[in-house]
């Protein structure tokens, strides 16, 4: 039920534990950006089951404390509660003195008292500000260690695809396996959004025709092994390869939309992806009008700094302002 709700990829299985974080919108999240944690996983989690529940309390709280909310939301720090504390204080304690004598007393505390809490205050900043510096540090040392396997995974994929036939890839008959076929026979080359996978099973229920069930899964090796290569690499030799194998299946590349179009059609053409919102600003088109049995559509954009397709809807048209 919650897979038919929000999408396969963004739901749960064999006593998986996902984590869905602010902002979770299955339209436009990524799965990575909601974490799952496998079963296998949590079984062996060092110090047990008991570490990896006081994981995922950490790792709420830390996100709960770590993100930004307006002043008015904020809880006041404990120096500031006491700061209010004195204020009223100092009210009653002028209405009370009668000496200069007095005054001059309760003038030498409260100095004090002030100093006190200025020397908490910084005491506690510097204290934040090495944290968050450390912090930092970490996530910077993370991120340059997922890129380098990144980039291992990614020569390690393009040897494995070398000495992989297309015939030993198996063409689905229908999009329920789509997520898991993109990410067994895609990955580091093609990214198939969540938003085009549930675009996917819409059309199919709706009445797709078998021929663009396969025509789609076609049309994605091609990107695959033609137009990644060619962007890649680049080469006149690698241009003419990916349009020969376009017009063997009949298809088209065609820009799809731009900033000033995408506009106008409100979020039909944005996708968010890694955080930004990107334009599907191509597409692979075969046939016209709407006919889900006879017109083909595939939307993307190429991602330079990944060197990816990024893949956000088909294989049916998406709106335009002429619809």
């Amino acid at each position: 039920e919650l897979a038919s709700k929000i999408g396969k990829e963004f739901s749960v299985f064999n006593q998986s534990i996902r984590t869905y974080r602010p902002g979770f919108n299955p339209d436009e999240s990524e799965p990575l950006s909601h974490p799952i944690a496998l079963i296998q996983n949590i079984s062996t989690w060092d110090g047990g089951h008991s570490a990896f529940r006081d994981f995922l309390i950490t790792q709420c709280l830390r996100r709960t404390i770590t993100e930004t909310r307006r002043r008015k939301e904020e809880i006041p720090s404990y120096n500031q509660v006491k700061e209010t504390a004195l204020s009223l204080e100092r009210k009653q304690i002028r209405q009370k003195i009668e000496s200069s004598e007095e005054i001059v007393v309760w003038a030498d505390e409260e100095i004090k008292e002030i100093k006190k809490l200025r020397k908490e205050d910084k005491k506690q900043y510097e204290a934040d500000l090495s944290e968050a510096w450390e912090e930092t540090e970490r996530a910077l040392a993370d991120r340059n260690e997922i890129k380098g396997i990144n980039e291992e995974l990614r020569h390690r994929i393009q040897y494995l695809e070398s000495t992989q036939s297309d015939k030993t890839v198996p063409i689905p008959e229908n999009f329920d396996g789509l997520s898991d076929w993109s990410q067994k026979y895609l990955a580091g080359k093609i990214h198939v959004h969540g938003r085009a996978i549930r675009a996917a099973h819409s059309a199919e229920k709706k009445g797709c025709g078998a021929d663009n069930i396969r025509l789609s899964y076609e049309a994605l090796l091609i990107l695959r092994n033609y137009y990644v290569p060619m962007r890649v690499e680049g080469g006149q030799k690698r241009k003419k390869a990916y349009y020969q194998e376009l017009q063997a299946k009949e298809l088209k590349e065609a820009p799809a939309s731009s900033r000033t179009k995408a506009g106008k059609q409100g979020k039909t053409y944005l996708l968010k992806f890694r955080g930004e919102e990107r334009i599907l600003d191509n597409h692979l088109k075969k046939g016209v009008g709407r006919d889900l049995r006879n017109c083909f559509r595939l939307y993307f954009f190429w991602d330079s700094t990944i060197q990816q397709v990024v893949v956000g809807s088909l294989p049916t048209h998406l709106k335009t302002s002429s619809t």
